[in-house]
């Protein structure tokens, strides 16, 4: 195969060995700025856009949802997230739950409302970058609360949006 091994010496912050399964960890802990530092890069997933049960879009809120392809995902919440769709960068809410307002599923739901966007993207490979949490998944009461918050999740990402990151770095 003429390739070479080498050896190096395990890297330590704070005495903490820095592997994978340390960075794993920090993901699934919600420790995300501290993996983003590690990875030098956001905390990102990446699958493949699948039909849902259009319950963003009955909502009023059209969702891309992703099979995540056992990727590690953060805790169940609302993000400011970026979603990577043919390498261009576009500015939305990710959701990572349960939909436990609903009949709750069994499996972790991931879906992305990308703000001003309408295209079909089913089949399409995606990349979801964290950027910042915004609230823990709760169960709502009723539908309409449930869109009442959603409508302060996508307002609140909005205005933060320009405070989270450098303005060349994101387009849309």
């Amino acid at each position: 195969y003429h390739f070479k091994v080498k050896a190096f010496d395990i890297i330590k912050i704070k005495k903490q060995p820095i592997s994978s399964t340390y960075i794993r960890m920090l993901i699934t802990c919600g420790k995300l700025k501290e993996a983003e530092r590690l990875l030098s890069r956001p905390v990102s997933v990446l699958g493949t856009v699948i039909k849902g049960v259009s319950l963003g879009r009955k909502l009023g809120f059209p969702t891309a949802n992703i099979d995540p392809h056992h990727e590690v995902l953060p805790p169940s919440g609302i993000y400011a997230a970026v979603a990577i769709l043919d390498n261009k960068k576009l500015k939305g809410t990710c959701y990572i739950g349960s939909r436990s307002t609903f009949k709750k599923q069994k499996e972790k739901q991931v879906e992305i409302f990308i703000f001003d966007f309408k295209k079909n993207i089913y089949g399409k490979y995606l990349e979801i970058e964290f950027i910042k949490k915004i609230r823990n998944d709760r169960k709502f009461a009723s539908t309409d609360s449930l869109v009442r918050q959603v409508k302060k999740d996508i307002s609140y990402a909005r205005r933060a949006f320009p405070s989270l990151f450098h303005a060349t770095r994101y387009s849309h």
